[in-house]
């Protein structure tokens, strides 16, 4: 009987695990038995079941690169955004930025751009503070369109006439510009920010 009742425990605590049991006779002895059998099915549900976890995790980290991609692509390629050139190093000589406009008012030279319209090459006038003309100044800009500051113009102006600086290079676009100087005579610098109004071609005479 002791027997029998823990065959039947045996049973019971399988089925409870989930595993299935089926019953076999001994033909020698005409009782009953009782062996463990896990189908064949369940095998291969267990091997191929779906988890989409993981699944998900993936794509939400592609959908994340993705979107960090298009922003540095937009960021790069809009040329109406930009970051003043070398602000770490500006930022951190800032004694040398204020020495320089000290300078630029012991000098008290004037920068004057003339009226133009787009297509025009880039023109300026050197005055000292009496307004005689400046002449033999290496004069050197770099200019950009307010909507386009990203997109920076380079130019070295040669003297054309005693105090009057001229480029090859025009500003191409009507609109509202900013022009940085850098005159050198000798050993005197002198630098100068001036906003400019380009108008569109024909309206100037």
């Amino acid at each position: 009987m002791k027997t029998e009742r823990n065959r039947i425990d045996q049973v019971a605590s399988a089925q409870s695990r989930g595993v299935q049991v089926q019953p076999a006779r001994n033909q020698a002895y005409g009782v009953l038995h009782y062996r463990h059998s896990t189908p064949q099915r369940t095998i291969a549900n267990s091997r191929w079941r779906f988890w989409p976890w993981p699944g998900l995790i993936v794509a939400m980290l592609a959908a994340n690169a993705a979107i960090v991609g298009a922003t540095i692509f937009l960021a790069v390629s809009d040329k109406s955004f930009a970051v003043e050139p070398d602000y770490y190093r500006k930022a951190m000589s800032w004694d040398q930025t204020a020495t320089q406009r000290q300078l630029n008012a012991d000098l008290g030279w004037i920068v004057e751009i003339p009226d133009a319209h787009s297509g025009q090459p880039i023109a300026l006038r050197l005055l000292d503070r009496d307004r005689h003309v400046v002449r033999g100044a290496e004069v050197d800009i770099v200019a950009f369109h307010n909507a386009t500051a990203n997109d920076l113009l380079k130019a070295t102006l040669l003297e054309i006439e005693p105090g009057l600086y001229r480029s090859d290079e025009t500003l191409a676009r009507a609109g509202s510009w900013e022009i940085r100087v850098v005159a050198r005579q000798g050993t005197q610098i002198f630098t100068a920010v001036n906003p400019h109004h380009v108008s569109a071609f024909g309206a100037v005479p």
